[in-house]
């Protein structure tokens, strides 16, 4: 652990049991230790009526406490175990929580050497743009989508990727880790990088704008290399990794992908990597919500 978090609501418990423990214990240890004075019948006769009133006393309560002590004490010995376990567990619980943070934000300064430059962005933009499915693909019907140019495709398809980072992605999720994107780590290109703020499981994004259907060829050559970019990521960085898969699409589009890549992931079960989850997302979905 590299820094400990002692203020803290439970290292008052874990104090408070500590002490819950000791109390009967000191009081056994002063009874055991304690000095008893013996007089003689002349000498008790001779005694003034506080003074045997006083010793009265005194003898009435240490019968008491002789008599209650053991049942006390057992009542706070466990209480104080409790006390001490529970503080514990929950005290282990944040200090695990900032260890996390902490290596997350280590790898986050680190991964600072694996950013894109600009030029390189646009061109693995590009890129993703050039192979994915066109409208003027054959093996799929027509549908009522306005077909859009080149230049328009490309800033179409980085307009969506944004979208999809600053909505696609649910809240809980998104407080759970910090995110770098665009990022090259040993000749794998990343989208996206989820370092999670509470275990070593990061998550990985790879963010596709499919218009069309996919062929086959497609869904497998993205699906074989995400799963290698995993297992490159865990291999360079040391860090446990989730995969995700976010294919984007037209609203009118969703059925048809989701039929697809089902229909591909029966017939070809050996690129269904556990490893990966695919979430088929419509565009009109991303947006602020109200």
């Amino acid at each position: 652990m590299d820094k400990l978090q002692y203020d803290s609501l439970y290292k008052f418990l874990v104090s408070l049991g500590v002490v819950l423990i000791a109390l009967p214990i000191t009081a056994l240890m002063f009874l055991a230790n304690g000095t008893i004075h013996i007089i003689s019948k002349t000498e008790y006769e001779t005694l003034s009526e506080y003074s045997i009133r006083n010793l009265e006393q005194h003898e009435y309560i240490i019968t008491l406490i002789i008599k209650f002590l053991p049942i006390i004490s057992i009542i706070f010995v466990i209480s104080g175990i409790v006390l001490i376990v529970f503080g514990l567990i929950k005290w282990h619980h944040i200090q695990k929580d900032l260890d996390s943070k902490l290596a997350s934000e280590t790898k986050m300064k680190e991964l600072e050497y694996a950013q894109m430059s600009n030029a390189e962005i646009l061109t693995k933009n590009m890129r993703e743009v050039e192979e994915a499915p066109s409208f003027n693909s054959t093996s799929t019907p027509p549908h009522a989508i306005p077909h859009f140019s080149q230049s328009e495709r490309w800033l179409k398809y980085a307009e969506i990727e944004d979208k999809f980072f600053r909505y696609g992605i649910p809240l809980p999720i998104r407080r759970r880790h910090s995110y770098r994107r665009n990022l090259k780590i040993g000749g794998y290109e990343y989208d996206a990088i989820g370092i999670s703020l509470k275990t070593d499981i990061d998550s990985i994004y790879e963010v596709k704008y499919w218009e069309n259907i996919p062929p086959s060829a497609l869904l497998q050559q993205t699906l074989e290399r995400v799963h290698k970019a995993g297992a490159n990521y865990k291999s360079i960085e040391g860090r446990n990794y989730h995969s995700i898969l976010a294919i984007i699409c037209p609203k009118e589009m969703l059925d048809n992908h989701t039929k697809r890549i089902n229909t591909f992931l029966e017939k070809h079960p050996e690129f269904n990597y556990s490893d990966i989850e695919i979430k088929i997302i419509s565009e009109e979905s991303l947006v602020h919500p109200e």
